[in-house]
């Protein structure tokens, strides 16, 4: 599943075969729409998925250290909740943020700091999978006997 795609750099042609992959493509446009709903709908419960978080999904405004950002892209909140939701949805059994340079970032590593805050954010949520969970239960307490 593609979420976020909005560019006037992709060719009809490369969305056709990425459909014809079994990929589905949810436009920013679509999303705006119908929310995360678009996207839970063909993603199934409480099964594995990987996230690959490219940073240029966000709006043009919010990553001046990504070369290929666009106007028009999420808002840092629309793209929270989508990823909150996916992680509540299903079991994240990993994910990487991509596209981030800091070389062009602004003095002040705007996006720099956003990538690590969106990081922070959505590991929170993605151990809080019962899932995952499951698989990496809490150590238990040692208890000691007084003597």
């Amino acid at each position: 599943m593609q979420v976020g795609i909005r560019s006037l750099r992709t060719r009809q042609a490369d969305v056709e075969d990425s459909r014809a992959r079994g990929n589905d493509i949810v436009t920013v446009v679509e999303y705006r729409r119908r929310g995360t709903a678009r996207i839970l709908q063909h993603l199934p419960r409480n099964e594995p998925v990987y996230v690959s978080i490219d940073i240029d999904v966000l709006d043009l405004s919010l990553v001046p250290g990504c070369a290929s950002a666009e106007v028009n892209g999420f808002a840092y909140e629309e793209l929270r909740e989508a990823l909150f939701a996916v992680a509540r949805h299903a079991e994240v059994v990993g994910f990487d943020l991509v596209e981030v340079n800091p070389m062009l970032d602004v003095a002040s590593e705007n996006t720099s700091l956003i990538a690590a805050q969106l990081i922070m954010e959505f590991l929170g949520r993605v151990v809080d999978h019962a899932g995952y969970r499951r698989r990496h239960p809490a150590p238990r307490e040692r208890r000691v006997r007084p003597r």
